[in-house]
């Protein structure tokens, strides 16, 4: 962007500067924005032409603190206008004041210090406000019009209003808004919640009738009202007041009947939500038990195919030269294959607990060993296979010990070969 100086301002190099007439001095617009950006000597009645569209940051002041306002006593703001910046008419002898409801924005210290103002218009539209506007104004009458929701902190502060009308739109006054003015009336709207810290502190105002809509009063809200006679409120934040207030019967009828209904419906949109709460929490149990049943479904599934597939087994069947495995519960050779079964081999287990049982048999035949000593061997033995025949011989072997052979002959020695055999042409 290139940038140019224009007087003591730095302007866009494309923005044109426009002089107009302020009684015997000037003020200057930058256009095509229309922002009115400061002004020179100003006096006495005029017009702010149509071109502008907002009134910049000190723009009738030559100073901040300790500056001096233009010496103009009446100013029409036109339409055009949406904004009026910070200190903008800070010090000027201004006598009244309209704000046209085009105006949404008013920055803080607008109007301070304002001391021959005497009444003011305020625009409907006002959104965005600052601090002390009407600050150490003059200020004895003020219209605040239906359509504004807040009064900023310290708006009216220090101003010569004896009387004020909040409108039912306003929902907040805030901190100091009229703080050590000369309030003796004060009439408060029906939406209003908050009234802020020191809001009316300091006045002059005898009665105050709070609406019940409140339920917040801030410290020292009401201090310093020596003439103050009577609160009336029946809503629930008195500790901040300065004293008890009263509650008329017929407005406490209101609340009473207005907080069973909010309890009434309180107990019921709880009522509701614990029933969502227990809905919910059923169709969570049950979503919960069908997952656990279709869980446990899929496992007994699953054991059941484990178990089939457990019992399958693997045979071989041969024809001539061609061999064939078959698979499964009762597998059968096809026409024409003859099942083959292979004799199984012994394994290394077998064979060496074999040998201890075969030389401890030739001791006790011979008279080197006693039973007890045979049979730990045997359970050993007996321990090292799984093959059906040779747990059989195992067990003949023992009892025919048990019934006092030795091995020399009989039972004993027919089974002690018999595993010889076995063991010997491994054939387990």
């Amino acid at each position: 962007m290139i940038l140019s100086l224009a007087g003591n301002s730095i302007v866009p190099a494309h923005a044109e500067i426009k002089t107009f007439a302020c009684g015997s001095g000037t003020y200057k617009v930058e256009m095509p924005v229309g922002i009115l950006k400061s002004s020179s000597g100003c006096t006495g009645e005029f017009v702010i032409d149509a071109t502008v569209k907002e009134i910049g940051d000190g723009a009738f002041y030559d100073g901040y603190g300790y500056g001096e306002g233009a010496k103009i006593t009446s100013v029409v703001i036109p339409n055009s206008v949406t904004s009026i910046g910070g200190n903008a008419f800070q010090a000027t002898g201004i006598t009244k004041l309209v704000i046209p409801n085009s105006v949404t924005t008013v920055g803080s210290r607008a109007f301070q210090n304002t001391m021959s103002l005497k009444s003011a218009i305020l625009s409907n539209s006002l959104t965005n406000m600052g601090i002390k506007i009407f600050e150490y104004s003059g200020l004895t009458n003020v219209l605040i019009p239906e359509g504004i929701k807040l009064i900023p902190e310290s708006m009216f502060s220090r101003t010569q209003l004896t009387s004020v009308v909040i409108p039912d739109s306003v929902t907040l006054i805030d901190k100091d808004a009229f703080w050590l003015s000369k309030l003796e009336s004060v009439k408060f709207g029906k939406s209003l919640t908050k009234i802020g810290w020191q809001a009316f502190n300091s006045n002059n105002l005898i009665k105050v009738d709070i609406p019940d809509t409140v339920t917040e009063i801030w410290f020292q809200a009401f201090h310093g009202n020596k003439n103050l006679e009577s609160i009336i409120y029946c809503g629930p934040d008195i500790k901040n007041l300065l004293t008890s207030p009263t509650c008329p019967t017929d407005r406490k009828a209101v609340v009473d009947a207005a907080n069973a209904k909010a309890a009434a419906e309180k107990a019921a949109a709880e009522k509701v939500a614990a029933e969502k709460v227990a809905a919910a929490k059923a169709a969570a149990d049950k979503a919960a038990a069908d997952q656990a049943a279709a869980y446990e479904a899929d496992l007994r599934e699953a054991a059941d195919q484990a178990e089939q597939e457990a019992k399958k087994i693997t045979i071989t069947c041969k024809k001539g030269s061609v061999t064939k495995k078959i698979y499964g519960l009762s597998p059968k050779c096809p026409k024409g294959y003859v099942k083959f079964v292979p004799i199984p081999t012994c394994t290394k287990s077998e064979i060496s607990t074999f040998n201890d049982v075969d030389s401890e048999m030739a001791g006790l035949m011979f008279g080197f060993h006693d039973a007890e000593d045979l049979f730990s061997y045997i359970d050993k033995a007996q321990r090292a296979t799984k093959n059906k025949s040779l747990l059989a011989l195992y067990l003949k072997l023992e009892s025919a010990v048990e019934a006092g052979g030795t091995g020399g002959s009989g039972k004993s020695r027919e089974a002690w070969k018999a595993l010889e055999s076995k063991i010997k042409y491994n054939r387990c």
